[in-house]
């Protein structure tokens, strides 16, 4: 069995700080493989995927974490996200006519005038929503200055990726005072993170979990968790399409179905699959829906 595809969690016993190491192959591959999408594009694609995989890792509850750039460029929107039960999925909005070269620029130029959203949507409560600009030179960066300051917490993360494999690794200051005074855990986030720097791409995108940290870590007491399997799911369904379709009038649906010669074509973002509609399946989700009263 591949050691791909996995999150692996960890936690330093003498300090407060936490890691996530994950690796990833068939969810890379299936995440991205429903469109061509330029290089410099999918190597951004996967450092999402990455990131969303480590940052649910701070997930509580069942639910989902995304994480999205937007921008005016011409690279409008790029998006990952991954559930409480690491299922993951992306997309990128660009413009398709320009050459590939044109994304393969500096992050800061890419995401010039952008922003960086996260958004933890739990299945029972309130959402919540972090906007910050894009100012930074990575991602790598803009993650960490996310969490400086909106949570107070030291934060760094390593991407690597090839056109088959991505990975990503993660080193997390813990809130409180739990083993070390606060400037002690500076002390040692700072150490573990000069280790970290030394992890090529090489050993993130060959080498287990187990290996990459007793390689970087055997002098530590590292208490590792049990690994949680990471693969591609798209949420899209046919009752879901249908309750979008709701929400429009049902004349304007109508006029459509007509100028498309009787069959509506709807096409998921993120998987492509095509649904198709036609008379008899509007006027179904029509008749389902209640009724207003005056």
């Amino acid at each position: 069995m591949s050691h791909f595809d996995q999150l692996q969690r960890f936690i330093f016993e003498h300090a407060d700080v936490r890691g996530a190491l994950v690796q990833l192959e068939k969810a890379h591959f299936d995440a991205i493989a429903s469109h061509d999408y330029p290089k410099p594009i999918q190597a951004l694609l996967s450092q999402f995927l990455n990131a969303t995989v480590m940052l649910s890792t701070s997930l509580k509850f069942e639910g989902t974490i995304t994480l999205q750039a937007r921008t005016d460029g011409p690279l409008s929107a790029i998006m990952a996200d991954c559930s409480s039960h690491t299922k993951v999925r992306c997309i990128a909005q660009y413009d398709e006519s320009l050459e590939d070269s044109a994304y393969d620029v500096p992050f800061s130029e890419l995401f010039k005038s952008g922003v960086l959203v996260m958004t933890i949507d739990p299945k029972v409560g309130k959402r919540y929503q972090g906007i910050v600009p894009l100012e930074s030179n990575s991602l790598s960066e803009a993650l960490a200055e996310y969490f400086k300051q909106s949570e107070q917490l030291d934060t760094r993360i390593w991407f690597f990726n090839d056109e088959n494999r991505s990975a990503g690794m993660m080193l997390q200051v813990l809130p409180g005072e739990n083993v070390l005074p606060k400037h002690e855990n500076s002390e040692f986030f700072h150490h573990v993170g000069t280790i970290a720097d030394t992890l090529s791409s090489d050993e993130a995108l060959s080498l287990e979990a187990e290996q990459i940290l007793h390689r970087l870590y055997h002098e530590e007491t590292v208490r590792i968790f049990d690994p949680a399997e990471v693969e591609f799911e798209c949420t899209c369904s046919m009752d879901k399409i249908a309750q979008a379709l709701s929400s429009v009038p049902q004349s304007e649906m109508i006029q459509a179905l007509e100028e498309h010669g009787g069959e509506l074509k709807v096409d998921c973002q993120f998987c492509n699959k095509v649904y198709r509609f036609n008379q008899n399946d509007l006027d179904l989700i029509y008749a389902e829906q209640p009724k207003t009263t005056h």
